[in-house]
């Protein structure tokens, strides 16, 4: 966990020493997010979050994806999402291709899973893509992000253990035997 963000921090600084470096050479370069798709696993109590990705560089050049950033709340409490026990699994993303060429699609595909659900709470949440048209051969970058793409999810309430009809009849019965014992012991003395 402490290792992806350095590694978040790290693709984030080299970012930006590139979008310094190649200021003057910007493009309108964007990634748009579509069909995103919730998938609530009540039995594991996670959501698997998937998406349509489109890249636009404006220039023909590919967009790189840079970032995944999550927010998410609990019943309205914000959650820390490296910290636990509600944890984000971001190997999703972090397994899509570096670089989409201009015009491509990547359809109806896992971008990350939540995993340390509680049962009975209500999700809400938000997700964007940092993304860049760095080119690592010519140094040149703009740095983007998508708009925050917005999801909720309600996790089933734990079921409740109800008794199969033989363990009722049996407990009936045992309490039917226990009464007449104590009426007769009672007549008795």
């Amino acid at each position: 966990m402490f290792s992806s963000r350095v590694t978040q921090m790290v693709r984030v600084a080299l970012a930006l020493v590139f979008v310094v470096a190649g200021f003057d050479q910007a493009a309108a370069a964007s990634l748009s997010l579509s069909d995103v798709q919730v998938l609530i696993d009540d039995t594991l109590l996670t959501a698997s979050v998937s998406a349509t990705l489109e890249a636009q560089s404006g220039d023909g050049t590919a967009v790189y994806l840079d970032v995944l950033s999550v927010e998410l709340s609990e019943n309205g409490t914000p959650l820390d999402l490296f910290a636990g026990p509600t944890l984000l699994d971001d190997s999703p993303f972090l397994g899509l291709p570096f670089f989409l060429t201009d015009g491509e699609f990547l359809t109806n595909r896992l971008v990350f899973v939540i995993t340390g659900l509680v049962p009975g709470a209500s999700y809400a949440g938000s997700f964007s893509i940092q993304f860049s048209n760095y080119d690592p051969f010519t140094n040149d970058a703009t740095l983007g992000s998508t708009l925050p793409e917005r999801f909720a999810a309600d996790i089933a309430a734990a079921p409740t253990a109800v008794p199969e009809p033989a363990t009722m009849f049996l407990l009936a019965t045992g309490l039917g035997v226990t009464g007449v014992v104590e009426r007769r012991r009672k007549r008795r003395g």
